[in-house]
């Protein structure tokens, strides 16, 4: 039931790409600001969206050296193949 309703929320408005910029970079200043060892993010999306920033991507690889992974969890009514 809870997820029926996690998925009818996140199929409202969410299309036209999104820019996952701000979302990842506050993700990765929370594994700053708190020192996280291992940690795991998760990112929820159907993954229309525009290139991730360069110097984001550095970031990211630089806390997957401190063992952080990065996960994507696509949803979507049809697959986003390119």
């Amino acid at each position: 039931n809870n997820m029926d309703k996690i998925v009818e929320f996140l199929m409202l408005s969410f299309d036209g790409g999104t820019d996952v910029t701000p979302a990842l970079s506050e993700a990765l200043e929370q594994l700053q600001t708190h020192d996280y060892r291992d940690a795991d993010v998760l990112m929820v999306s159907d993954f229309v969206m525009f290139k991730i920033r360069e110097d984001v991507v550095q970031r990211i690889r630089r806390e997957q050296h401190k063992g952080t992974r990065f996960h994507s969890l696509t949803l979507s009514k049809s697959p986003n193949i390119q």
